[in-house]
């Protein structure tokens, strides 16, 4: 795997990623946390809370969705470490960021807890052995997906909102098959 930046837009993009491997997306998302961390830090708390439009979250409310989206995702992977399948429930996003109010929470604190908890899941993910790639996940009523799959999932999900948050400071460029390939 290569990684190179390009020092005009701070762009973090994946040259090569063959294989895909949750080993990679594992250090893709210790990178993401390294990287993202100061260029949030960067964002005033007056800056963090506006909403671009009506329904629409403030950067506060999606790294809030992103620890929320963190969060799952650890459970998920750590009981397909001990679990032959998995069935989980949905979430409402919506009401989850609603509910716990990342809108009123300080922006340092949040930034540092979607950080560290980005670094725990990428020790996690570094733990799957390739026996559980394929693990049955049921979330919700949708068709049960690889445990594979949602590892990678996860990984395009963070880098999507990261870029609604930092659109000319961070981009990770996925290949265009990265989720299904194996």
């Amino acid at each position: 795997m290569q990684i190179s930046t390009s020092p005009e837009r701070k762009e973090l993009q994946i040259v090569e990623l063959a294989g895909s491997s949750v080993i990679k997306v594992a250090e893709l998302l210790k990178i993401l946390a390294d990287k993202a961390g100061p260029a949030l830090e960067a964002i005033s708390e007056s800056a963090a809370v506006i909403k671009p439009g009506e329904g629409k979250w403030s950067k506060k409310e999606i790294i809030g969705h992103l620890v929320d989206s963190a969060a799952n995702n650890h459970q998920r992977f750590v009981r397909a470490l001990i679990e032959p399948e998995l069935h989980f429930p949905s979430y409402d996003q919506e009401l989850w960021v609603r509910s716990q109010a990342y809108q009123h929470m300080e922006w340092g604190q949040l930034i540092e807890l979607w950080r560290y908890y980005n670094l725990m899941v990428a020790h996690v993910v570094k733990q799957i052995p390739e026996v559980s790639f394929n693990t049955q996940c049921w979330i919700g009523a949708a068709k049960p997906v690889p445990l594979v799959y949602l590892v990678r999932d996860y990984l395009r999900h963070v880098t999507h909102h990261l870029s609604q948050v930092l659109p000319e400071l961070l981009i990770l460029q996925l290949p265009a098959d990265f989720i299904s390939s194996s």
